[in-house]
Formats: C-alpha cells, structure tokens, sequence
C-alpha cells in the first residue's frame, strides 16, 4: 500500500511539473501580447518641409509682389501636422549672374498661425513695400528672392526656385482720376504724371493702363489689386469705356506706363473712383408724324389715325401721344405706353381741331422730346375737309 501511495503521488507530482513548465511559454505569449512586449526603440525625426516650387514676382508701383505655394508635406511625403512658417530671402545685385546666386539676408519671417492671412486662391501673396529711394538706388539692378519653410527649429526646407526682376523707380500714381458720363461711354480724366516716385523728372509716359472691377468691395483685404482687371490702354487721356451697363457698379482706376530699358512698368493705382452709371438720356424725338381722318364705317365711328416712324434706340420701351388745341394745353391720350408707332384717336369731336406730339420712352423711364406737331379734325357730316 505505501508503495503505491508513494509511486501515487510521484506520478501526480510529474504530471502537475509537466503542465507547469508547458504553460510557461504560453504565459510569456500571453504576456507580450497583452501587456505590450518593448518594440525597437525609434527615433523621432524632425520634419522638413518640401522645398516651394513655384515662386513668381512682378513689381507694381513701389512694391514687389511674391507668389508661391506653401508646401503641406514632408520631404518624406507625409503631411505636415501644422503649416510651416515662412523665410523670405532678398538681395539686391548688379551681377551679371544674379539670377543665379541665392539671396542670404532675411527679409521677413511669417510664422506659420500667419500664413493663412496672406493665402488668396490656394497661393501665399506677399507685399515687399520697397521705399522709392531704395528703388532709385538700385535702378537697373536684379532683386533677387527665396523662400523656405520650416516646420523645427531643427532644420528649414530648401530653398525654393530662385525669382528676379530689375527694378526701377515707378511713376508717381495719379491722384486726381475722373468721370464724366456720356450716352454711350463712360469718360475717364485725369492729368498726366510728370515724376517718379523717386522724385525725379521722367523723360515721358509710354501708355496709361486702364483698370476696372464689377465686383466693388468683395476683392479680399490687403488685396492690392481691388479685383481690378484690364480693359485697355491709351496713349493719353481720355480714355472711353464703351463697355459698359446703366446701374451697375465699377471701380476704374488707371496706371501709368514707364519703358525702361529692361522693363515696361507700371505705377500704383490711381484713386479708386466708384461709379454706377445711370441712364439719363431720353431717346430721339419721333419723326414722320401723320394724322389721317378715318370716315364712319358701319358701327365704328369717325377718328383720327396717327403713325409715325420707328425709333432705333436699343432700349426703346414705346411711345406717348399728346393732343392739344388753340385752348387747352397737351393732354397724354394713351392710358399705358405704346408699343407700336400707331394710335388710333376715338375721342376727336367732329368739327375741333387738334393738335398731336408723340414722345418716345425708353427702359429707364427717360421721355423724349415732342415729336413735331400735325394739326387734324374729324370734319363735320358732309364735310371731309381735315
């Protein structure tokens, strides 16, 4: 008996140390996978931007304007948590490579909370505000721009392409630009400009540009350009804007043109001038006016026809017939405008004389000088005599 209770027990001892030690592993497999196993230490690197592809420049009056498309990925193209700030480079050089050689000083530093501000469709806009003298200083001579990104204080982007212009003193802007308002025209004055913003005398005004918006006051803000597109150019004032509709809103303004050797530039804005053209001008007076006496015929009694010739004007809306006398002044006969040119008068008494006009009224509401006069009578029975 105790020899089978001791190998017994030996037996149950082996069996519970065999499933111990099998379970083990799975205890570590359970572990690693539940409890989160350390995996490969990783170093977290800093991001670097995409270096900007597509900067552009041009010079307007005193300023310079940059263009270009703020990146959004890394170089390892993965998106940037944040936008970037931005580093605008400028140097001024009278090289023959300047083009090709990047600019060092800093020009400005937007931080990337900023950039939104200045974005106008999907593109950065910036305003480089170059004092006249600085211009006149440099005349002739490349500005050269880049610009990078940058997302640390680790490292910045690349530099973006590299953009240049010569740059010149502008003409000043014109300050007293003016309207008159023709039938078929919208009149632009304004007196010629004689210096530089610089100060200095120009040798001559090649071309004034004229500029125009139907968009009054929805361009963004800061937007230098107001919404403004061309309309065209003239070698002097005045300049005609054929191209217009009544009651409507626009703003004009109108840039001078200096040729320089190596540029055509344009200067700032002159004052905006906001106008809404009204229609104020009547149609032409009708012409051919006829009066004709109609006999009885059955039951339609004795009249008067009048007809005249058809206005041209595109926005013509009808016409108004008048009947006077030696003792009464004209009286409208027409209880709503005509729309052709006939009328038939019903009311004439038989053996008074009259006297018509017909008006012309176009969509504006605007009436026309009276016609010329014809005098008729719808005679008395047995007398056709008009």
């Amino acid at each position: 008996m105790e020899s089978q209770t001791l190998f017994s027990g030996f037996a149950a001892g082996d069996v519970a140390r065999r499933i111990y030690f099998s379970f083990i592993p799975m205890l570590i497999a359970l572990t690693a996978a539940g409890c989160g196993a350390p995996a490969e230490p990783s170093l977290r690197r800093a991001p670097i931007p995409e270096s900007v592809p597509d900067l552009s420049i041009r010079q307007s009056g005193n300023d310079v304007i940059l263009t270009f498309t703020v990146p959004r990925n890394t170089v390892w193209h993965e998106p940037l948590e944040h936008p970037p700030s931005v580093e605008i480079y400028r140097e001024f050089s009278g090289a023959a490579n300047a083009a090709k050689t990047a600019p060092t000083a800093l020009l400005a530093t937007i931080p990337g909370a900023k950039t939104a501000a200045y974005v106008q469709d999907g593109k950065m806009r910036f305003v480089d505000a170059i004092p006249p003298q600085t211009l006149a200083q440099h005349a002739g001579q490349q500005d050269v721009y880049l610009v990078r990104t940058r997302a640390s204080r680790k490292k910045s982007s690349g530099g973006s392409n590299l953009a240049s212009i010569p740059v010149y003193p502008p003409a000043e802007a014109i300050r007293d630009l003016a309207v008159t308002l023709a039938e078929d025209a919208v009149v632009l004055q304004w007196t010629p400009v004689q210096k530089s913003t610089a100060g200095e005398t120009l040798s001559g005004v090649g071309a004034y540009r004229v500029y125009r918006s139907a968009n009054a006051g929805t361009s963004p803000a800061g937007d230098a350009s107001h919404g403004l597109t061309f309309i065209g150019d003239t070698p002097a004032p005045p300049f005609r804007d054929t191209k217009f509709e009544f009651g409507r809103e626009y703003v004009y303004s109108v840039r001078s043109v200096v040729i320089y050797p190596q540029a055509r530039l344009e200067s700032a804005d002159s004052n905006l001038l906001h106008v809404t053209p009204k229609d104020t001008f009547p149609p032409a007076a009708p012409q051919g006016l006829q009066a004709t006496y109609v006999p009885a015929d059955g039951e339609t009694p004795a009249h008067l026809e009048l007809s005249w010739s058809i206005n041209g004007e595109p926005d013509l809306s009808g016409y108004n017939v008048y009947r006077g006398d030696e003792a009464t002044a004209p009286v409208r006969l027409n209880p709503e405008t005509l729309l052709s040119p006939a009328f038939r008068d019903m009311s004439a008494v038989t053996g008074r004389r009259y006297r018509y006009t017909v008006t012309a009224i176009d969509q504006a509401g605007n009436e026309s000088a009276p016609s010329s006069a014809v005098s008729a009578n719808v005679p008395q029975s047995g007398n056709e005599e008009k």
